[in-house]
């Protein structure tokens, strides 16, 4: 088993306790963003950009100057 740490901002750390919450990805009866990663990992939570996600992502690529060689 392979374990990895995340450096977040503490409203990052907030947000995903949050969705763990809201999706009843819960340890011993509390909140766990392990266990939301873990769910999601396995399929059981599925993920999905949201509008601004994706304009964002839009506006990335557009501001990508051309590689025309």
């Amino acid at each position: 088993m392979r374990r990895e740490s995340l450096k977040l901002q503490e409203s990052d750390w907030q947000r995903l306790d949050k969705l763990a919450a809201a999706t009843g990805s819960l340890y011993s009866g509390q909140p766990s963003w392990r266990r939301l990663i873990l769910r999601i990992a396995r399929g059981e939570v599925t993920v999905r950009a949201t509008k601004r996600v994706v304009r964002r992502a839009n506006e990335k690529l557009t501001d990508r100057p051309a590689n025309n060689q």
